[in-house]
């Protein structure tokens, strides 16, 4: 065995016993470490030769086995949840943001890491997985520690979730004017939705309420294309939003200006 917390043990065993019918015999070493030398792991053979006062000779030999039985050890990060960086769908860890806590073997030995995305895709590495871009959702990080002698291992993990909290980016319509139906103090208007982009979503809900000239206010209403409203003479003012699907909001404001129709008065 090795001596706690280093990669070396004293090894110590018997020197083999020879015995002569004629004279006295000499045992001497002839290959492997010396009895006591520090040892590293591995397989050593140790072996000796008997020489009597004639100079005959007859050998033997063991082997010494040195093993490492100590863990290594690896301790991660707590779960983490980060906002995704501006503009982007995803988050690209720092520098230095999600290495281990701890990492110590006795031995020599190779950290590496493992990456299961939101998708179930697997990524591998070595040493840190930081600098690592996590896209949006939650995805599991498995640090390993292997000695390179032993084999022996010990792993943690942790998980990174990263949500969307960025507002869509919203532009409303110009302001339209048009002229009241004939005899009729309003008009029936095909609506248009405002531009709209944003981080994560491809599509969005978008929602409209209508402001009336006589301080009334419509129920909020879910657009379509092609949806048209009644807007009663005079200003109104339209309230869209619009919902990513992360939930974030964006709202802005149009006028519609209906005129009443002068030819009819």
């Amino acid at each position: 065995g090795l001596f706690s917390d280093a990669c070396e043990g004293g090894a110590i065993w018997s020197i083999p016993v020879a015995n002569d019918n004629c004279s006295q015999v000499e045992v001497t070493q002839i290959e492997g470490p010396a009895r006591g030398e520090l040892l590293e792991v591995g397989l050593y053979t140790i072996a000796y030769q008997a020489e009597d006062e004639a100079g005959n000779i007859e050998t033997c030999s063991f082997n010494i086995n040195v093993i490492d039985t100590e863990d290594p050890v690896v301790v991660c990060q707590p779960n983490i949840i980060m906002d995704a960086d501006a503009g982007s769908c995803s988050w690209k860890s720092p520098s230095g943001s999600l290495s281990p806590l701890l990492a110590n073997s006795n031995c020599k030995a190779e950290v590496s890491w493992k990456v299961v995305g939101p998708d179930g895709v697997q990524t591998n590495g070595k040493d840190d997985v930081s600098g690592f871009e996590f896209d949006l959702g939650t995805s599991t990080v498995y640090y390993t520690i292997t000695e390179s002698a032993s084999g022996q291992n010990w792993d943690c993990n942790f998980t990174v979730t990263i949500e969307d909290s960025e507002a869509p980016i919203i532009e409303c319509q110009p302001m339209l004017e048009f002229t009241a139906n004939a005899g009729e103090c309003s008009a029936v208007i095909d609506l248009f939705a405002p531009t709209s982009t944003d981080n994560c979503s491809a599509s969005m809900d978008v929602y409209f309420s209508v402001f009336g000239p006589d301080n009334s206010v419509s129920e909020s209403n879910s657009f379509s294309a092609g949806d048209s409203y009644e807007f009663s003479n005079g200003i109104s003012h339209v309230e869209w939003v619009v919902v990513d699907k992360a939930g974030n909001k964006s709202s802005c404001w149009q006028n519609i200006w209906v005129s009443p129709d002068i030819d009819a008065l």
